[in-house]
């Protein structure tokens, strides 16, 4: 590390959401929260309205569709029956 330089250590944990800022002298190990970001799915002008439109993202089956207020959703692609005890 170059002289006068400093470094922030950020901790992100999934229970609690903290951030650890502490000042250390070496590399931060960032760990990035992938599931707690917003990500582009698909671009609305080339879909069709009128149809859900299964998509993934890292791995996750999900499904895109406009309701009957014509907002658009995004749910988890799976029946919610096959869960039910």
């Amino acid at each position: 590390s170059s002289s006068g330089s400093w470094r922030t250590r950020v901790a992100i944990t999934d229970a609690d959401a903290t951030l650890d800022t502490s000042v250390i002298g070496e590399s931060p190990k960032v760990p990035y929260a992938f599931k707690k970001q917003w990500y582009p799915l698909v671009v609305l002008d080339m879909i069709n309205p009128d149809l859900p439109h299964a998509v993934s993202l890292f791995g996750e089956r999900l499904v895109v569709w406009k309701d009957g207020q014509g907002e658009w959703r995004v749910f988890e692609d799976r029946c919610p029956h096959r869960a039910a005890p």
